[in-house]
This record gives C-alpha cells, sequence and structure tokens, in this order.
C-alpha cells in the first residue's frame, strides 16, 4: 500500500479572507436565535463564540470593549473566536490589538493551540498569518504540532510541516516526544498521521526521555493500525526502553512464548499453523500481536525472541499466513 496520504482542504495563507460581513453576521446570529439568543444581548463574548461580526463591533467601537481583556483565566475574546473557527470575527479582534500569542485556561494555551485541538485548520492559517507562534508550549509540554499529531488532524500536520515557516518534523515535548509518537500513541482512529509523518521523513528511531520509539507507544496503546504501518516502514523492532522492555514487551509483558511461535520454530507448515485459528477470538491485544509477528513470521525481518507472540493471542499472530 502506498504510503502516500491524499490531503484535503489545504489553502495558502492568501486563500483566507474575512468573511463578508454580511454572512459573518447573519449566520451566527441565526444560530444564536435557534439556540433562544438574541444577538443584540451578546456579551462580547458571546458574539464572538457564534461569530457574530456586527455585535462585536459595537460592543467594541460603540461600548468601548477591550479586546485584549482575559477573564480570571486570562481567556480572552480571540480564544473564544478561534475555537469556534470565527474567521471575520478573529480578523477584527487582532486588527483591534487582540493579541494571538495570549495564553490562558487551565492549559496556558494560546488561541491557536485552541483552533489546533479543533481540528480549524482556516482559523490556524489566519493565526499564522497575523504572527501567532506554533511552537509555544502548553501546560502540558506541546506545541501545535504535537496537538495536532495527537488528535489525528492530517491536514493541520501537513499545513504545520510545509507551511512558508515550516515547524521541525521531530520537535520534541517536554517529554522528549516527537509527533510520530503522539500520533502512534493517541490518533487511534486513523493511520493517516502515522503515515504522513513517516512518508516525510519522521525519525523511526528517535526515543523520548524513557527511551520509548514510536512503536513502544503503539504496542503499548494497541494502535494495530499504527504498528502496522512503523513496521512496514522499518521501525527498529529490537530497540529496548529504560525498563528494558521491546515494543512487544512494553505491550504484553508476558514471558511465555506463543504456540505460533513455537510451531514456527520447529518448521509446520502454514496448512497446520492455519488449523490454530479453530475455536478461538480475536482481541484487541491480539491485532497488535498480528502487525508485530506477522512481519516476523513471513521472514521479512528475521525472528527476534523478544518478539516472540505470548500466550492467548497467538489467533491473530498467525492470520497472515492464512490468508
Amino acid at each position: 500500500m502506498s504510503t502516500s496520504v491524499e490531503l484535503q482542504d489545504i489553502r495558502l495563507d492568501s486563500e483566507v479572507e474575512a468573511e463578508p460581513e454580511s454572512s459573518a453576521a447573519e449566520e451566527p446570529a441565526a444560530e444564536g436565535e435557534r439556540a433562544g439568543l438574541d444577538p443584540d444581548s451578546f456579551s462580547l463574548v458571546e458574539a464572538a463564540q457564534y461569530g457574530n461580526l456586527e455585535r462585536s463591533r459595537h460592543l467594541v467601537e460603540v461600548c468601548g470593549e477591550d479586546v485584549t481583556k482575559g477573564n480570571n483565566e486570562n481567556i480572552t475574546v480571540l480564544h473564544w473566536a478561534a475555537i469556534n473557527n470565527r474567521i471575520a470575527v478573529a480578523s477584527y479582534l487582532i486588527q483591534k490589538g487582540a493579541n494571538p500569542n495570549v495564553a490562558g485556561g487551565e492549559l496556558s494555551s494560546t488561541p491557536i493551540h485552541w483552533a489546533t485541538r479543533q481540528g480549524h485548520l482556516p482559523m490556524v492559517i489566519l493565526l499564522l498569518r497575523y504572527g501567532a507562534n506554533p511552537e509555544t508550549l502548553d501546560a502540558e509540554g506541546l506545541n501545535c504540532l504535537h496537538i495536532a499529531a495527537q488528535f489525528g488532524f492530517t491536514n493541520i500536520v501537513a499545513y504545520y510541516i510545509t507551511c512558508h515557516i515550516p515547524m521541525s518534523i521531530d520537535v520534541r515535548d517536554s517529554r522528549g516526544r516527537t509527533p510520530l509518537m503522539l500520533a502512534a500513541d493517541r490518533a487511534a482512529s486513523s493511520p493517516d498521521p502515522v503515515r504522513l509523518l513517516t512518508s516525510l521523513g519522521a525519525d523511526l528511531y528517535a526515543v523520548d526521555h524513557a527511551h520509548c520509539t514510536a512503536l513502544h507507544h503503539a504496542a503499548e496503546n494497541h494502535n494495530y493500525l499504527a504498528v502496522k504501518h512503523l513496521v512496514t516502514a522499518g521501525a527498529p523492532l529490537n530497540l529496548r526502553n529504560k525498563e528494558g522492555k521491546t515494543p512487544y514487551d512494553v505491550a504484553y509483558g508476558g514471558s511465555e512464548q506463543d504456540v505460533a511461535m513455537d510451531t514456527i520454530a520447529m518448521g509446520r507448515s502454514k496448512a497446520e499453523l492455519r488449523t490454530l485459528r479453530t475455536g478461538h477470538q480475536a482481541t484487541k491485544g491480539g491485532l497488535v500481536d498480528h502487525a508485530l509477528c506477522s512481519y516476523c513470521i513471513s521472514g521479512c525481518r528475521g525472528i527476534p525472541g523478544q518478539l516472540a507472540p505470548k500466550r492467548g493471542s497467538y489467533l491473530l499472530g498467525t492470520q497472515l499466513l492464512a490468508t
């Protein structure tokens, strides 16, 4: 399977323009009305949340509201516009003095952190155009590329890596983890972030502060699709973390060899291996077992002893041979 990733909805900075005032005010106002709210009674925060540019202008230019002021957690109006992808309002607020790099909230995040966490690429592009710094770390030690990789937003990952001021593909968070590790760790719903990062040259041998690789992270969290892709891409199978564990050890931690690997060692045929499936059910752990072990069984990478499957998951360890 090709490792290329088809990216959609990635637009250049010049393509992100503020919405026309009429549509920016009318459509979100209707949204507010559906929620039983009167747009004329919106506070500046509510106007930003619903994207009501007309009300925002009135509050700022007529009522003298301060666009730079944050609440008791230093969350600003721009944060609310960013998290709700309100392009016209965000652009207006910044032009009126809102700081795109102010940190606020429990995670001490900037507006571009909030936009990234919600997958709002148009807002990310807008904030970058106005000088937002995606490399700022939040309270969890993550920058915007880490967050995009962690939440599986492939298009935003691609933009951060390839935009006019690209971020390093192997940039570390406060725990030494790379975007690839975070994608392998958390983005289990889609393999695309892992596929993209590996195809763009992410370091498969990089280790975090615990000496874990991306494959360790994927195996530990039973991220089958990530495991399968990382092994195919050439991720190291034998590297041990600070606890002396390989990716397979991290996933299972057992010591007994699996029946399938014992059978392989004794030279049994593929036909005999197929019979091992009878009466057994695949488990989530077995999926990871399959990805880690099938390549070893088929002779692609040898059979490292420490990667031998553990008892109870041999069904999927041999499934590749039976198909």
